[in-house]
C-alpha cells in the first residue's frame, strides 16, 4: 500500500510540470519586465525544431517583431526567455534564446544562453 501512495506522489508531481506547447500570442505577454510563458515553451519549442530553416519573416511570423544583432561577424537574434532579479534592481539570473543566422539570414543554430551573478 505504501508503495501505491509513493508511485501516486512521484506521478502526480511530474504530471503538475509546468511545461506547455509553444504559442506565438503566449510567448510575447508580458507582465511590467517579465514574461509570463517563456519559461515554460522554451523545451517545446527546441524540441520542435521550428526554428532552423525558417528566414527572418518567418521568424517574425513565429515570434512577432525581432531585431538582428551582429557581434563578432556573427548575426543573430536574441529572445529573453527569464530574467531573476532577486530583491535587487540588477538582475541575478539570465536566460536568452540566441538564434544564429547565416549571411541570407537563414536560421542555422540555436543556443540558450544562461547568465549567473
Amino acid at each position: 500500500m505504501k508503495k501505491l501512495y509513493l508511485i501516486v506522489l512521484v506521478l502526480i508531481f511530474f504530471s503538475c510540470s509546468k511545461q506547455m506547447p509553444f504559442k506565438k500570442e503566449k510567448w510575447n505577454i508580458k507582465q511590467d519586465i517579465f514574461y509570463d510563458y517563456r519559461e515554460f515553451m522554451i523545451d517545446d519549442l527546441l524540441s520542435k525544431n521550428i526554428i532552423i530553416g525558417k528566414n527572418f519573416e518567418e521568424l517574425e511570423n513565429i515570434f512577432g517583431d525581432l531585431k538582428i544583432e551582429v557581434e563578432n561577424n556573427e548575426k543573430y537574434i536574441s529572445q529573453n526567455v527569464i530574467t531573476d532579479f532577486g530583491f535587487d534592481i540588477d538582475p541575478i539570473k539570465t536566460v536568452d534564446l540566441l538564434i544564429y543566422l547565416d549571411k541570407n539570414d537563414i536560421a542555422v543554430k540555436t543556443e540558450l544562453v544562461k547568465w549567473e551573478k
